[in-house]
């Protein structure tokens, strides 16, 4: 099966401190919160506005990116009252949810032989 590049920038981000954690899903089971389920995990340190990921290998299917700004470096979503995000955070296709996060449909994109590039604006509470 053919495999390509899937790019990901991640635009608004604010602070330097911890690190940026991507998930990368090929499956609606677990998105966007349990990334032990995520095809590919990466990490990146923080030293711009910005921060690419660049994930080689990617076989073709419909995928669905998760971002954490994990500024306490825990490997977690911290949350502050009433579940709220305590941190920063994004989907691919920049996808929101209504009352908590979006689902894999909302945020999937198809992989299918040519390099992908996908442009995700952190929420910050």
């Amino acid at each position: 099966m053919p495999k390509t590049t899937v790019h990901v920038v991640v635009r608004g981000v604010k602070g330097r401190e911890g690190r940026m954690r991507l998930a990368l899903f090929a499956a609606p089971d677990g998105f966007p919160g349990e990334v032990e389920r995520a095809v590919r995990r990466m990490h990146a340190p923080i030293d711009a506005d910005s921060v690419v990921f660049v994930i080689d290998d990617v076989t073709a299917g419909a995928y669905a990116v998760s971002i954490l700004h994990d500024e306490n470096d825990d490997e977690a979503m911290a949350t502050g009252a009433f579940g709220r995000p305590a941190e920063g955070y994004g989907f691919s296709r920049n996808a929101r949810g209504t009352f908590g996060p979006p689902g894999f449909d909302d945020a999937a994109f198809v992989v299918a032989g040519e390099p992908v590039d996908i442009v995700i604006d952190l929420i910050y509470h």
